[in-house]
């Protein structure tokens, strides 16, 4: 039997997983997982700036504006000859290989 404190956490899991599975594998099947990290981890910092200068009433503005920063860099980036999902991954020009 299941804790009564546990059925609520369980029941939202289960939902998320619901939505989240489909949306995953589109992002997986586009081969955008660089890019679907790069927003998550980039939009952290605008959540935390947000927080600092202006409360917990500018957390969602401060997440929005390094989402839409992040957004076209990441449409800059994607418009390359040379683009590649890497590109995302990373930001440095290649190296060329060392001989070994």
């Amino acid at each position: 039997m299941i804790a009564p404190y546990l059925l609520r956490p369980l029941i939202v899991l289960g939902l998320l997983a619901l939505a989240v599975g489909p949306a995953s594998t589109l992002v997986n099947l586009r081969r955008a997982e660089f890019s679907a990290e790069t927003m998550v981890h980039g939009v952290f910092p605008g959540i935390v700036v947000g927080m600092a200068v202006g409360g917990r009433e500018a957390i969602i503005p401060g997440g929005a504006v390094c989402a839409a920063l992040i957004a076209a860099a990441l449409t800059v980036a994607s418009r390359k000859q040379r683009h590649s999902e890497a590109t995302t991954a990373v930001c440095s020009p290649p190296s060329s290989p060392s001989a070994s």
